[in-house]
C-alpha cells in the first residue's frame, strides 16, 4: 500500500508539469503501473495469509490439540472437565480467554497469557512439564505476526443448558388446584381424599379398606407424637369410635395437638434442617454449646404454640432487629440459634479460609431451609440449574459477614444485675481460695529449704530404683524415709534420666549429676542403695547456695517493707520481693521453689491433697 501511495503522488507531479495531451498519455501509463502494483501487492498479501494459515495448521494447532484440548475445549466442557473457563479450540475462545483474561492478544506478546503459561512465568502449562523452546518460539512468532486463526467454530458443539426460572416450583406462588373428578365420589370423606383417589384410579388401583380403630389410633399417635398410645388410650378411642368414628378422630387429633410431645415430634424435623447440635466438633477438641438447648426449646415451643410461619422465619433470621416484637425475650431472641449454632472451623492455620467456610455453611443452611435451593454452588460459579449468580451469593455473604455471636439474657435487667453481682462474689472467693492454697504450698516449700540436699539425695535414690525397674510408690518411699510423698515425687520426676535436658536448663548448678552411673550385680533395694559421694557433694553445694539466697531474700523483704505493704496478697508480695533480686538469684529461687516446675512447688490440688489439716479444709 505504501508503494501505491508513492505512485499516486507521482501521478499528481507529472500531471502538474505536462500539457493536457501529455497528461492523458502520462495518466494512462501511470494507471497501468498502478494496477500492476496493486495486483502485485494483493498477490503478496494473499501469499502471506496462506503462509500464516499453513504456519498455524502445522506449528500451532497440533500443539494445542495434543497438550491443551483435554482441559480447554468444548469437548472437555461437555464432560464437565473444563479448567479455568478457558476454551482453546476456537478463535473466539482463545481470544476471549478464561477466568484470568484473554489468552492471545494478536501482535502483543506481553499481553498474551497463553505465551506466559507456555514460558511458565505466571502459569505453568501444560501441567506435565514445559514444552521445548522451539515450540515456544513458534507461538511467539505466531502471535507477533497477528495470530492468524482459521478456526471459526470449536472442535465440537458446546452443549448449553437453558433454565426457565419461571417454571421452578420455588418461584411460583401457591395456587388453588381444581378438585379432580373421581369415579367413586362416596369414598372421599374430604377434598384431600379426592386427590389421592384420583391418582389411584389413574393407576387402576383400589383403595384399601378402612383401618380398624385399634390400628388407626396407633397411626394417629405415632404420626403426631412419635409415641405409641397406652392400652387405656387405645380402649378409650375404640369406645368413642364405636359411637361416632369421625367425631372420635377429630377429638383425638385436637387433644394430641395440645400435647407438648407434638412440638418435640415435629420440631425435630426443623432442627434437622437447621443442622442443630449442642457441641462443635470442627475444631481440635469438642466445644460444647452451653446454651444450644435454648434454640431447641424455642423450636418446640413455637410448634406447640402454632406460630405463623412468616413469624417463624423472621425470628430466626432477624429476631434481634425486631423492635419489641414479641415482648417475650425468649421468643424474640432464642430463635437466632438458627444462625448462631452454625459450623465453626479451626482458624489457626488459615483464618480467612475458615471464616469463608463458616459463611458458606450459613448461606447453605439458610437457602436450603427457606428457599429449597442449593445456592452454595454459586460460591464458585453462577448456578447452572437455578437463577442464582455468584454475585447474589457474595451479596448474601456480605450480609452475614458482619455478624457477631453473643449470649443475650432472657430475663429482666434486675435479674441480670443480681446474677452478675453474685458471679463477681463467687469469682472473688474463688481467687481468694486459689491464692490461699498457693500461699500454703509456698510456705511448705520454704519450710523445706533446709532439707533440699536430703530431698535431692533421696530423689536420686528413687530415680535410680525406678530406672532399675524396682517397684515402690512415692507414698511408700516417703513413709519409709520420713519425707513428704509430694516432694519425693517432685524430686524423682526432676531427676529422672529422661529429663536430663530439663535439669540442666533449670538447675545448671547440678551439672554432672547424670554422669554418675552405677552398675549393680544384684537388683538394688531401698535398703541397699547408697548415695554416691559425687551426688552428695552436688546436693550439699546447691543447699549452701540456696541458704545464702534465703538470707538475701529476707534482707530484701526488710528493705522494701513500705512497698510490700501495698501488695494485693501474699503471692503478689513474694513476687515483688523476688523482683528485687539479681537475675541469677531470681532464676535459682524460682526454679527451686516459686515457679510451677520447681521441685519445692505445690499446686492448688497438691496442697488440698497433701498439706491441709481439717480446719484449713473447712
Amino acid at each position: 500500500m505504501i508503494e501505491m501511495m508513492k505512485l499516486m503522488n507521482l501521478t499528481r507531479v507529472r500531471k502538474d508539469r505536462s500539457t493536457s495531451q501529455a497528461q492523458g498519455r502520462s495518466f494512462q501509463a501511470v494507471s497501468t503501473s498502478l494496477v500492476t502494483a496493486f495486483l502485485f501487492l494483493s498477490g503478496a498479501s494473499f501469499a502471506t495469509a496462506k503462509e500464516d494459515t499453513e504456519f498455524f495448521e502445522s506449528k500451532i494447532r497440533p500443539v494445542l490439540v495434543e497438550n491443551c484440548y483435554k482441559c480447554h475445549s468444548a469437548e472437555a466442557a461437555n464432560k464437565g472437565k473444563l479448567k479455568a473457563g478457558l476454551l482453546l479450540d476456537s478463535r473466539d475462545g482463545i481470544r476471549k480467554g478464561g477466568d484470568s483474561g484473554p489468552a492471545v492478544a494478536p501482535g502483543n506478546v506481553e499481553e498474551s497469557l497463553l505465551l506466559k503459561a507456555l514460558r511458565q512465568e505466571d502459569f505453568e502449562m501444560p501441567p506435565k512439564g514445559k514444552l521445548p523452546d522451539s515450540i515456544i518460539a513458534d507461538f511467539t512468532e505466531w502471535i507477533e505476526s497477528g495470530a492468524t486463526d482459521p478456526r471459526d467454530e470449536p472442535s465440537v458443539a458446546l452443549k448449553t443448558t437453558s433454565i426457565d426460572a419461571s417454571d421452578h416450583w420455588a418461584f411460583l406462588p401457591p395456587a388453588k388446584s381444581e378438585l379432580p373428578k373421581v369415579k367413586d365420589a362416596k369414598w372421599a370423606k374430604a377434598d384431600l381424599d379426592k386427590f389421592v383417589l384420583h391418582q389411584l384410579e389413574e393407576r387402576q388401583l383400589q383403595p384399601v379398606s378402612a383401618a380398624s380403630p385399634q390400628v388407626l389410633v396407633r397411626r394417629i399417635y405415632f404420626g403426631l407424637l412419635g409415641l405409641p398410645p397406652t392400652p387405656e388410650q387405645v380402649a378409650e378411642f375404640e369406645k368413642a369410635a364405636a359411637k361416632d368414628r369421625n367425631s372420635a378422630i377429630s377429638a383425638l387429633v385436637d387433644t394430641l395437638l395440645q400435647s407438648p410431645h407434638y412440638g418435640e415430634r415435629w420440631g425435630r424435623h426443623w432442627l434437622d434442617v437447621a443442622r442443630y447440635a449442642e457441641d462443635q466438633a470442627h475444631t481440635f477438641g469438642v466445644k460444647r454449646r452451653d446454651q444450644a438447648h435454648q434454640y431447641r426449646d424455642w423450636v418446640i415451643k413455637m410448634f406447640n404454640e402454632d406460630l405463623p410461619f412468616d413469624q417463624f422465619v423472621k425470628l430466626q433470621l432477624a429476631g434481634d432487629l425486631m423492635d419489641k416484637e414479641p415482648e417475650d425475650p425468649f421468643q424474640q431472641f432464642a430463635g437466632l440459634g438458627f444462625l448462631g449454632l452454625g459450623a465453626q472451623y479451626y482458624k489457626n492455620s488459615d483464618k480467612a479460609q475458615a471464616e469463608a467456610d463458616e459463611l458458606d455453611d450459613t448461606i447453605d443452611t439458610v437457602t436450603r431451609g427457606f428457599l429449597g435451593l442449593t445456592v452454595s454452588c454459586s460460591r464458585c460459579h453462577d448456578h447452572k440449574y437455578d437463577p442464582v449468580p455468584t454475585e447474589d451469593y457474595y451479596a448474601l455473604a456480605g450480609i452475614f459477614s458482619g455478624r457477631r455471636y453473643s449470649t443475650l439474657p432472657l430475663v429482666g435487667e434486675d435479674v441480670v444485675k443480681a446474677y452478675n453481682e453474685e458471679q463477681k462474689q463467687i469469682k472473688d472467693l474463688e481467687n481468694e481460695r486459689r491464692f490461699y492454697l498457693r500461699t500454703i504450698g509456698r510456705e511448705n516449700g520454704r519450710k523445706n529449704f533446709g532439707e533440699l540436699s536430703r530431698y535431692l539425695q533421696e530423689g536420686w535414690r528413687m530415680a535410680t530404683l525406678k530406672a532399675n525397674k524396682v517397684s515402690i510408690s512415692d507414698d511408700e518411699f516417703g513413709e519409709k524415709v520420713g519425707m513428704s510423698p509430694h516432694y519425693v515425687r517432685r524430686f524423682r520426676e526432676l531427676l529422672d534420666v529422661g529429663r536430663k535436658g530439663d535439669l540442666m536448663k533449670w538447675l545448671p548448678e547440678l551439672e554432672g549429676w547424670h554422669d554418675v552411673q552405677l552398675e549393680f550385680e544384684e537388683e538394688p533395694t531401698l535398703e541397699s542403695l547408697k548415695v554416691p559421694e559425687e551426688i552428695v557433694s552436688l546436693a550439699d553445694k546447691l543447699q549452701a547456695q540456696v541458704q545464702e539466697l534465703i538470707k538475701v531474700y529476707d534482707q530484701a523483704e526488710k528493705e522494701h517493707a513500705e512497698m510490700l505493704a501495698n501488695a494485693k496478697n501474699e503471692e503478689d508480695r513474694q513476687r515483688k520481693i523476688i523482683g528485687k533480686l539479681e537475675k541469677e538469684q531470681q532464676r535459682l529461687l524460682k526454679n527451686v521453689w516459686f515457679e510451677g516446675n520447681a521441685p519445692l512447688y505445690a499446686s492448688e490440688n497438691d496442697v488440698a491433697k497433701f498439706f491441709l489439716n481439717e480446719e484449713q479444709k473447712k
